[in-house]
C-alpha cells in the first residue's frame, strides 16, 4: 500500500520535473519574441511568434498526455487497492461467518481491524 503511495509520488514528481523543462524553452521563446518587439516593423512579427510559441508547445502537450495518464493508472491503483482488500476481507468473512466457522462479532472485528490498520 505504501510503495504504491510512494511510486505514485514518485511520478508525480518526476512528471513536473520534465514539464517544468519542456515549458521553460517556449517560456524563453516567449520572453524573447516580447523583448524584440521594440520597433514598428517587429509588430508585423506577432502572428509568426505566435505560431513558434504554439508549436513550442506541442512536444511537452503529447509528452504531458502520455505521462498523466500512466501516472493516473497508477495512482487509480493505488487508491483502489486498499478499497480490494477490505472487499475481499468483508467477502472471505462472511463466507466464515456463513458457514458459522467464526462469529459475527470476531467478523467485525478483523474487518475494523484491516480497515484501519491502513491509518497507521
Amino acid at each position: 500500500m505504501y510503495r504504491c503511495s510512494d511510486a505514485s509520488q514518485r511520478i508525480v514528481v518526476l512528471k513536473d520535473q520534465k514539464n517544468k523543462a519542456a515549458h521553460a524553452d517556449s517560456a524563453q521563446l516567449a520572453c524573447e519574441a516580447a523583448g524584440a518587439i521594440r520597433t514598428v516593423s517587429s509588430l508585423t512579427r506577432e502572428a509568426d511568434c505566435l505560431r513558434l510559441y504554439s508549436s513550442s508547445l506541442d512536444g511537452p502537450l503529447r509528452m504531458s498526455n502520455k505521462t498523466s495518464l500512466w501516472s493516473n493508472m497508477i495512482y487509480g491503483f493505488s487508491q483502489a487497492s486498499g478499497s480490494w482488500a477490505i472487499a475481499l476481507v468483508f467477502w472471505y468473512g462472511s463466507t466464515l461467518v456463513s458457514r458459522l466457522e467464526i462469529s459475527t462479532a470476531a467478523f467485525f472485528t478483523a474487518l475494523m481491524v484491516r480497515s484501519l490498520s491502513n491509518m497507521g
